[in-house]
């Protein structure tokens, strides 16, 4: 079964995402705290979802402390209802494989999901 983390502000995303995912087949562990996430203790996941704009951090700057503290090679996408030019920015600025935008809905996120998951380099032996 494959692991996605989200990392997101919103305890409502969290548990709706978490939600939709877990029906999907996947299994989820959300992070309010961008600083819980450490895949060596915890296992490295086969996609991070990481939310944009948080109080704290923004999105991008956590991508990038994430690819400059592990070498994974976990997909990462921007989960975000930012503007598709700031989340267009945002993946070219911190190297995110892409994004995802909750304006497109839970069944589209799904979607994204698997397709990505099901890529070569990501899909089941």
């Amino acid at each position: 079964m494959k692991t996605i983390v989200i990392i997101d502000d919103s305890q409502l995303v969290l548990k709706l995402t978490k939600q939709a995912l877990e029906r999907a087949g996947y299994r989820v562990q959300t992070l309010i705290d961008p600083g819980e996430f450490d895949p060596d203790a915890n296992g490295t996941p086969d996609l991070l979802l990481v939310d944009i704009n948080m109080p704290q951090f923004f999105g991008d700057d956590i991508v990038s402390y994430i690819k400059d503290t592990w070498s994974l090679t976990t997909p990462i996408l921007l989960f975000s209802n930012a503007s598709e030019k700031e989340l267009l920015d945002a993946v070219a600025r911190c190297g995110a494989n892409g994004y995802i935008s909750k304006h497109w809905g839970i069944e589209e996120m799904i979607a994204c999901v698997h397709a990505i998951l099901a890529t070569p380099e990501h899909a089941s032996p």
